[in-house]
């Protein structure tokens, strides 16, 4: 439940913890004060409330600014709910600002990470990608080196299932647990079957001379220019690399046959 309201400045409880940035950016608190001053108007800020404190959840730089600029009063859409309510939006709001608004750093994905992890240490590194907007071996990194963030137990998924994490490590697998299992393997297929196509594709395009044109003079140059970002390249050079694909014959004949 929300609804729009003007709000004291000095009603609204700013916590660096509820804060998903690293940090503020000193500029940008500048630029908005100067905007607000000048009669600019900005998005609401949001509060949750517990029926005491407004806990401030997105617009951390809005909120500075009007400080700064001496503004008594500010727009904020208020919500119902606690203060770990407030620093779970604010974990999964500044994604956003990735399209829209001043974009994240890499210290502000891995703080909003951090503070996801604490926040809801259950669920599935997937899951907090998704909420996030990271990808999940980057959540798995951070997951092992936050300390105080469990690694055991279970774990609940993007699919909203729960999934055992660690919890019988010697028995045999939960019918939950086969079914992740028969899922990432079908993963693991799609991918094998996905490379060798690419495989195929890339040494047709080699052999019938497809690549020619003004700008590419050879099939390498070809490459470089259709991949442009490094990962990418070296992916699919990859795919024609006769000492690599030698160990994936030998690994899967199956993926050469005939």
């Amino acid at each position: 439940m929300s609804n729009q309201n003007r709000l004291p400045v000095a009603k609204i409880t700013c916590d660096p913890e509820v804060q998903a940035r690293a940090e503020l950016d000193e500029d940008t608190v500048e630029r908005y004060a100067e905007a607000m001053l000048a009669g600019n108007q900005f998005p609401p800020v949001r509060v949750f409330h517990d029926g005491t404190t407004y806990w401030l959840s997105q617009g951390f730089h809005r909120l500075a600014a009007a400080e700064r600029a001496g503004i008594a009063y500010i727009a904020a859409d208020v919500r119902t709910g606690t203060r770990d309510d407030a620093a779970w939006d604010s974990v999964v709001s500044n994604r956003e600002h990735d399209k829209v608004g001043r974009s994240r750093t890499n210290a502000d994905k891995r703080r909003a990470v951090e503070m996801a992890l604490r926040l809801r240490p259950n669920l599935s590194d997937r899951a907090i990608a998704d909420q996030v907007g990271v990808s999940h071996p980057f959540v798995a990194k951070v997951r092992s080196q936050v300390e105080t963030v469990t690694t055991s137990g279970e774990r609940v998924g993007k699919d909203g299932k729960t999934y055992g994490v660690g919890s019988k490590p010697n028995g045999p697998l939960s019918l939950a647990e086969k079914e992740q299992l028969a899922e990432i393997e079908a993963r693991i297929e799609e991918g094998k079957q996905a490379f060798h196509r690419g495989h195929e594709a890339l040494v047709e395009i080699r052999d019938r001379r497809l690549w020619r044109s003004d700008e590419t003079r050879s099939f390498d140059a070809y490459i470089d220019a259709k991949y442009q970002d490094p990962k990418q390249n070296a992916y699919i050079r990859c795919m024609i690399d006769d000492d690599f694909l030698g160990a994936i014959e030998t690994m899967c004949p199956e993926l050469f046959a005939n």
